[in-house]
């Protein structure tokens, strides 16, 4: 799974006088670099092995701008939490990149090698991201004169860590009935990933059958919120949908299918 993010930089509201960025934007205009794409990262997402061979993997970086630009690249340990926020750590000790930064022309690619030296022998799928990020650097001589803003640009892909015969093992965990911010009633479904690597939900559907006997299938639309949904190994994900009107009583179980990928 990859991100793309776009961050807003300006080198003109580093100056000191705003009168002064006035008379020069309206002097010189203001410049605006703002490509479609700045550069490419492939592939998004790659597999490492602990150990040997498939420990060592390439990834690409593509300038698909007119403009030469600098890329950093570093790692970062992945986690997610149950209501799905993901928090990043810097990772310096378990990956060798090189090289770690790089100046491209317009139309150029540059291969970047990472190496995984962390733990040769994991009992479960570790999950990290690969950060490439565009830095602020003006590296066109001809334009450092003229005030700009540029739109920078960064992708993080999906690496992970596997040891060989790893699975995920995606299962219903629990479901309840719960009252959401707004007042409204809603479907607490719990999913825990009992396996040793990440799964990916696919075309889920949920049967919920209450006390009473009304039941419901949850499903396309309906069950959209679960849709690649991704769990990492060991991990949970608490999801709310909205309470089915089939469903008279409070009392619910329910059976879960889908497809589970990596």
């Amino acid at each position: 799974m990859m991100r793309f993010f776009k961050s807003q930089r300006s080198a003109a509201s580093q100056m000191r006088r705003p009168a002064a960025f006035v008379l020069l934007a309206l002097t010189l205009g203001l410049f605006i670099a703002a490509p479609a794409q700045a550069f490419r990262l492939t592939p998004i997402v790659q597999d490492f092995q602990p150990a040997g061979r498939g420990a060592v993997q390439n990834f690409i970086i593509t300038n698909t701008t007119p403009e030469r630009i600098a890329v950093e690249i570093k790692m970062a340990k992945r986690s997610i939490a149950v209501d799905g926020t993901e928090t990043l750590t810097p990772e310096q000790n378990d990956f060798v990149v090189f090289p770690a930064q790089i100046a491209l022309e317009p139309g150029k690619n540059q291969t970047i090698q990472v190496r995984w030296i962390g733990e040769p022998d994991p009992k479960a799928e570790l999950a990290y991201r690969i950060i490439a990020e565009q830095l602020p650097i003006e590296l066109d001589r001809s334009r450092q004169d003229i005030a700009s803003i540029r739109l920078l640009i960064k992708y993080e892909g999906s690496v992970y860590v596997a040891p060989k015969g790893v699975k995920p093992h995606v299962g219903l965990d629990s479901l309840r009935h719960v009252t959401t911010k707004d007042g409204k009633a809603g479907l607490e479904v719990n999913l825990a990933n009992k396996g040793n690597a990440h799964g990916i939900l696919r075309s889920a559907e949920l049967t919920v059958t209450d006390a009473k006997g009304g039941s419901v299938t949850l499903k396309g639309d309906a069950a959209k919120a679960m849709e690649n949904i991704n769990i990492l190994a060991g991990g949970s994900r608490r999801i709310v949908l909205p309470w089915p009107a089939a469903l008279t009583s409070q009392e619910v179980k329910g059976k879960l299918t889908a497809k589970v990928e990596r």
